[in-house]
């Protein structure tokens, strides 16, 4: 178990994008076995603007 944890590192550090390969492989058959899924009707997307976070001072002001 240590050998394998210790080898999987080094490959995830030195591996040259193969890691990267095996991890979109195994994505992409994950997606394939689980086949298309109707999204439901009453979804909304939500998108957060990051101005809005990084100075929410502005928008809401509070007093003290």
């Amino acid at each position: 178990m240590g050998i394998s944890a210790m080898s999987a590192a080094l490959l995830s550090v030195f591996g040259f994008g193969c890691v990267e390969l095996m991890e979109n492989s195994a994505f992409s058959g994950f997606f394939q076995l689980r086949a298309s899924i109707t999204p439901p009707v009453n979804m909304a997307i939500l998108a957060i603007d990051g101005h809005l976070i990084s100075i929410p001072e502005q928008y809401y002001k509070t007093e003290l």
